[in-house]
């Protein structure tokens, strides 16, 4: 019997650790409306130096990004 009730409240122990852990884990949604306090500005470069090139291929930035 003694057996019975350790079994017993070690797994309810363990599920209550789990749901809690869970429970803290959920996604959580932001509310509909703007999350950032601006829209992304997007400015494009004239000039840019080549970032990478491997082989016949060039990186090149075209635009700067400021996101908030």
């Amino acid at each position: 019997m003694q057996l019975r009730v350790i079994l017993f409240t070690a797994l309810a122990a363990a599920a209550t650790w789990q749901g809690f852990s869970r429970w803290q884990l959920r996604p959580v949604h932001p509310p509909d409306g703007a999350i950032a306090p601006a829209d992304p500005l997007q400015t494009n470069l004239d000039v840019a130096p080549v970032l990478t090139a491997v082989g016949r291929w060039r990186l090149t930035p075209r635009a700067r990004y400021d996101i908030t």
